[in-house]
């Protein structure tokens, strides 16, 4: 349906733009993304922050609308399933299954494993987020059977990273 895809080459960030709403002295971050929590509190303090529904869509009650883009269940999904958690409970839980492994800094082995992708062997959460997207496009391309997403930290752009996987975790 599209004519043409322009490649504009690697992202600066890799996932999409923090989106927040200002109330009175009231942040609420409407979505996780490029811009950290930490960030935002540093630059306004005396403010109360809450962060919304992580991973799932935030709709307006009254008017049952997005409060913003990009509060879709999810951008890309991969065609194979994907789970996400920690990495030792779904290497146990999916051990007879043809799988591809998509973590933060650690190469895991085991059976079953046909392909990998490490984020940051340095564990970098920028280059980390910057190489999700692409990785889980290699990862889709692969001949596994499911692919396994392990949890990262939950500070900074780990949040948003974490936040774009339980989002893509796809049921079948």
């Amino acid at each position: 349906k599209i004519p043409y895809i322009l490649d504009g080459g690697n992202c600066m960030v890799g996932v999409e733009s923090t989106v927040i709403s200002v109330t009175g002295n009231e942040i609420n971050i409407l979505r996780l993304g490029g811009v950290t929590v930490e960030s935002i509190q540093d630059e306004i303090q005396d403010s109360k922050f809450k962060i919304q529904n992580s991973g799932k869509p935030i709709l307006n009650i009254e008017s049952s609308i997005l409060n913003s883009p990009g509060q879709l269940k999810s951008h890309y999904a991969p065609k194979i399933l994907l789970r996400f958690g920690k990495m030792e409970d779904l290497l146990a839980k999916y051990s007879y299954q043809k799988k591809a492994i998509l973590s933060f800094t650690q190469k895991y082995s085991g059976e079953n494993i046909v392909a990998e992708e490490i984020l940051s062997t340095n564990g970098d959460l920028h280059e980390s987020a910057r190489n999700l997207f692409s990785a889980l496009r290699k990862l889709d391309n692969s001949q596994a059977e499911i692919i396994l997403a392990e949890k990262f930290p939950e500070h900074g752009l780990g949040l948003a990273i974490n936040d774009r996987l339980e989002s893509t975790t796809t049921e079948k």
